[in-house]
């Protein structure tokens, strides 16, 4: 371990390594040094995954969240609060003076776009952003299903980005990070939904030449978004579909591979639980490290991401149902019972 990234971050031998494995994976001394710095002088604690390193194809970037330009925010004194919402058709939107005038309709329609209002006290103007749909609707999984929360993510961002002049961090909500080839592959740190890894002819449904009708979509692309929907990260649905069919590629697939990947997932879903098992049947058991760690990943995915909680939120809810803000004082029983708890939310939001 480098004694130079040690002494200029102050990180142990023991948490260096945590996070060259964990949120910085592939990157070199100088890189990690570099990332490692980033965090510090923006006071983002990688450990929390507050902040992340991805080597792109383009070079090596750092990411944040939404979440990590508000901590920021809020650790300036003069950071006096932010007002943000969604714009929908039918609502009356005003920008005044150096405010807003908005007023929801009773009719709202479809979503034209978001604002945010960032004001500091030792600032005359306040930062405004708004952000259009139309320029940042990616048309992925997310922004299909939850479209509202995605572009507020979108303005919050840039407008808290642009407020505290941040430089040196890229946030997930600005860049389509589907159109991103990482460099080293890794088990997904934050809720970016990837490409199935079944067969190309098969996923290609936005192919120039052919126009499929959703209502007679492929029943094997129908049951791996289930499979993706449920598992929430590729190597779990991957994992979970592969006891089912083993190494069978999904153009091998028959009518009944997709029978018995339906069956395993509609059970999956009703019992709510990661590895679709019931709670009952993992008392006593004992998970290693690599296991513990891709459940606490699935739940922040699960609570962040598909259920649009803040960080804070989230430590709320754990503190109101598990008596503790901390993911990792939660043992494998309390993670799994957390991880029905959220399943069950998402599946009643599903329905409304």
């Amino acid at each position: 371990m480098s004694k130079a990234i040690q002494k200029a971050n102050k990180w142990t031998d023991e948490q260096i390594t945590t996070i060259k494995n964990t949120v910085a994976k592939g990157a070199t001394d100088e890189e990690l040094s570099m990332f490692l710095h980033t965090a510090q002088a923006n006071g983002l604690d990688p450990i929390l995954k507050e902040i992340w390193f991805i080597k792109m194809s383009t070079g090596p970037v750092i990411f944040t969240s939404r979440d990590g330009y508000l901590k920021i925010g809020h650790s300036h004194e003069s950071f006096e609060g932010m007002v943000s919402d969604v714009i929908y058709e039918g609502d009356t939107f005003k920008r005044v003076g150096l405010d807003v005038n908005h007023e929801y309709s009773s009719k709202r329609g479809q979503i034209i776009g978001a604002y945010a209002i960032v004001y500091r006290s030792d600032k005359r103007v306040p930062t405004y952003v708004y952000a259009p749909m139309k320029d940042y609707d990616k048309k992925n999984t997310q922004w299909k299903q939850y479209p509202h929360a995605m572009i507020l993510k979108v303005a919050e961002a840039m407008t808290l980005k642009r407020a505290f002049s941040i430089s040196g961090l890229v946030s997930k909500e600005e860049l389509d990070m589907e159109e991103l080839e990482p460099v080293v592959k890794s088990k997904p740190q934050l809720p970016v939904k990837e490409e199935p890894p079944i067969d190309a002819e098969i996923v290609s449904e936005t192919k120039p030449a052919v126009k499929k009708d959703p209502i007679k979509q492929d029943p094997r692309i129908a049951v791996w978004n289930k499979f993706m929907k449920h598992y929430l990260t590729q190597e779990a649905a991957t994992a979970a579909v592969k006891e089912i069919v083993k190494d069978k590629p999904s153009k091998e697939w028959t009518d009944e591979d997709v029978q018995k990947l339906n069956a395993h997932i509609e059970k999956a879903a009703t019992e709510n639980t990661p590895y679709g098992s019931k709670e009952e049947d993992f008392k006593g058991i004992a998970k290693d490290k690599e296991d513990m760690e891709e459940l606490r990943s699935r739940l922040k995915v699960l609570f962040l991401e598909y259920l649009g909680f803040r960080a804070d939120e989230f430590q709320a809810w754990l503190k109101d149902n598990f008596e503790t803000e901390d993911i990792y004082q939660l043992d494998y029983q309390k993670l799994n019972k957390a991880y029905a708890m959220g399943h069950a939310e998402l599946a009643k939001r599903d329905r409304l």
